[in-house]
């Protein structure tokens, strides 16, 4: 990147406005920061910001690398492979070493931390006294102001002021291979986006096929326009997703030309971080640098990533021809400006009604508009309402109606397969669960009155595995399931009653397997986004009424519900308490600030079925042993444990068996890591190269 003078100041004033914020924005992160670190240890770990009680078992080779291994019986942190973090004794600010995650895994004793980064000695950390792991901080000022910079020069102020329209004004047939099956306003929108001068922009409610879309265009840039295709996201979960896509896609496609060359070797992730890396999809190669005059090519990156290699941004030539940015509806328009810069045309694809970028500033700037504003809601501002996918290809009817009703002003409809679904049960529910699992009530409210809750709930948490436990019973496959609860003390209880289906506080939720659902995914919204389940139970968990008003606007926020209910395709179970929540709801003035949240929710509940949850769960049963519900998918995954090897990759060993939707398509995926340290994602039936069984 190109160097920064201290004494730059922009003269643009939008850019000189996302500088002044950029800069607020380092300013409180580092107050954060200094604050988290200045707390106890145990306030630490309880917020998920640290991990105590580590020990070290050794350094383990891998390939040309090599991982520094620790253990420990407690994780509930919020870390993720990529983290950056400091090992201590319990003082961040006295570190012995700054070290990346690569991975955290449970082996149903202890929890297993992969850790890469430079430690003079290895053999120093084996002591009789345990380590901690801290959350360290990663400054991107110095990149940020660099992009502003640039975009200053380049003339990017006239489209943050609304003066550069998207829309060519001559404008002829779009005809690509890469449009064939598309319709309605998917159709619209690739037709929009190829013949768009230099942006364009599409609004994905859920399941509309967002991801699908940057797909199509991703192979239609790189093979029909021989171009140089950047694909990005705020996350690179979300950056692997996409890249998955396009692959999946591209798999399924029949034969265009350079399609096949483009697939064996023409999809790579840029950066040298082993973590973010981890769990690459299958034909996606990782590299740490890649020529800027290799085409066609399909590369994720994240923008500071991308922008940081390529060198200086500041000309006029832009090292992609094409930059499609996924999930744009968490873009800040700083990562907008990026995209601009690094692509000859950027197509922004994302959701604003959906969770908003992820900012840190001092409290009186919170609730500052322009501070949380994507780069979706700022091009619906400054150049009109984007083109939005209509077609849900996840909602059912019922679903659909909810969410289209609530939070889409009505516009969202579900294609007609999609709507035709409904909730596959292959026994009969008992009594207590039958209105709940009922298939023709897709949307469902569980009542369980109780009060002085704050970040969990016992009642809550034991419905909320008894419905998974029945759901299961019934004949839903675990990895169709999902949990979500808005805070980390709820999803770990509502977990461990999953892991452990014996236990229960106030009675036996078990039965069957003692082993538990671990391929339940219980996490928070933001966890979440991206994904969709057959069925989702949310827990909302709070019922103490000044709890409820000091985080209504966390709590009630409508992009929150939007993106907890839309994960579901044929049922959604909603759990609370009634009386606590509508109660604070409906004594909120009018022009508060949660208002709206509050008006979404009431508005919510009207829309469910409701149903009694006073008397608690009933005792639940289980599947027997080893039993696992069927899914008419086309192949059968390799079980966690298993050891395997792949003609490209050579001994592996499964980590995990998932159930993921690729192309639209339900398929069985196994995340292996082989013997050169990566974590791969492997789908059987589609992988080119199959895996077998090592005896």
């Amino acid at each position: 990147m190109e160097e920064i003078g201290s004494s730059w100041l922009p003269s643009a004033p939008e850019i000189a406005e996302l500088f002044s914020l950029v800069e607020r924005e380092h300013s409180a992160r580092q107050e954060s920061r200094e604050a988290v670190y200045d707390r106890t240890l145990k306030e630490r770990v309880a917020s998920g910001l640290a991990v105590e009680g580590l020990r070290f078992e050794g350094e383990v080779r891998e390939g040309k690398e090599t991982a520094l291994v620790f253990n420990a019986e407690r994780n509930d942190s919020r870390f993720r492979p990529g983290t950056r973090l400091r090992l201590s004794r319990g003082d961040p600010r006295k570190a012995v070493a700054r070290l990346e995650l690569l991975s955290d895994r449970f082996d149903g004793k202890l929890y297993r931390f992969r850790l890469s980064g430079a430690v003079e000695d290895p053999r120093a950390l084996d002591t009789a006294e345990s380590w901690v792991l801290d959350e360290d901080l990663f400054d991107l000022l110095e990149t940020q102001v660099a992009l502003l910079r640039a975009a200053e020069k380049v003339g990017l102020s006239g489209w943050l002021a609304g003066s550069e329209p998207s829309a060519r004004e001559k404008q002829g047939p779009v005809r690509s291979a890469f449009m064939e099956g598309l319709e309605g306003t998917m159709r619209k929108a690739f037709e929009g986006a190829v013949s768009a001068r230099n942006w364009f922009a599409v609004q994905g409610p859920p399941g509309t096929g967002k991801t699908h879309l940057l797909a199509r265009l991703a192979l239609h840039y790189a093979v029909e326009e021989n171009a140089r295709v950047m694909v990005g996201a705020v996350s690179h979960q979300a950056i692997h997703n996409a890249l998955g896509e396009a692959y999946c896609v591209g798999r399924r496609m029949q034969p265009i030309p350079g399609l096949q060359d483009l697939l064996a070797d023409g999809f790579y992730k840029l950066g040298a971080s082993r973590g973010h890396n981890e769990g690459l999809p299958e034909g996606v190669r990782a590299v740490a640098r890649l020529s800027l005059k290799r085409r066609p090519v399909i590369v994720g990156a994240t923008v500071y990533a991308a922008a940081h290699l390529a060198g200086g941004l500041s000309s006029k030539k832009a090292p992609y021809d094409a930059a499609l940015f996924d999930e744009a509806g968490q873009a800040t328009l700083v990562l907008a400006l990026g995209a601009r810069l690094l692509g000859e045309k950027a197509v922004f694809i994302g959701d604003d009604a959906q969770l908003p970028p992820i900012v840190e500033l001092p409290s009186e700037e919170e609730r500052d508009p322009r501070a949380k504003a994507s780069v979706m809601a700022h091009l619906r501002q400054r150049y009109g309402e984007p083109l939005m996918l209509a077609e849900s290809r996840r909602l059912n009817a019922g679903l659909c109606a909810v969410v289209s009703d609530c939070f889409y002003g009505g516009r969202l409809g579900s294609t007609p397969e999609a709507a035709a679904r409904a909730l596959k049960l292959a026994k009969r529910p008992r009594p207590e669960f039958e209105a709940i699992l009922d298939p023709e009530k897709p949307f469902v409210f569980l009542d369980v009155p109780h009060e002085d809750c704050r970040s969990s709930s016992e009642r809550e948490a034991l419905w909320a595995a008894a419905i998974v436990l029945e759901a299961v019973r019934c004949g839903v496959p675990a990895q169709e399931v999902g949990v979500i609860a808005p805070y980390r003390a709820q999803c770990n209880r509502i977990r461990f009653l999953l892991d452990n289906p014996r236990v229960g506080r106030s009675q036996d939720l078990g039965g069957g397997t003692s082993s538990g659902y671990p391929s339940v995914v219980c996490s928070t919204v933001e966890r979440f986004q991206g994904q969709e389940r057959e069925m989702v139970v949310i827990s909302l968990t709070s019922s103490k009424p000044a709890y409820l008003w000091r985080l209504a606007g966390f709590l009630f926020d409508p992009n929150r519900l939007n993106v907890a209910l839309s994960r579901a395709r044929t049922k959604a179970v909603l759990i609370g308490s009634r009386k606590a929540l509508s109660g604070a709801a409906e004594s909120a003035e009018a022009d508060s600030p949660q208002a709206a949240g509050f008006q979404a929710f009431l508005k919510l509940l009207s829309r469910a079925h409701g149903v009694d949850g006073r008397k608690g769960p009933p005792q639940a049963t289980s599947s027997a042993a080893g039993e696992e519900p069927a899914l008419p998918l086309g192949a059968a995954c390799f079980e966690p444990g298993e050891a395997v090897e792949h003609a490209k990759y050579g001994a592996g060993m499964v980590l995990t068996k998932s159930i993921q939707v690729f192309d639209g398509v339900s398929e069985w995926v196994n995340e292996v890591r082989f013997a050169d340290g990566r974590t791969r994602l492997v789908i059987p039936r589609l992988s080119e190269t199959p895996m077998k069984r090592l005896s």
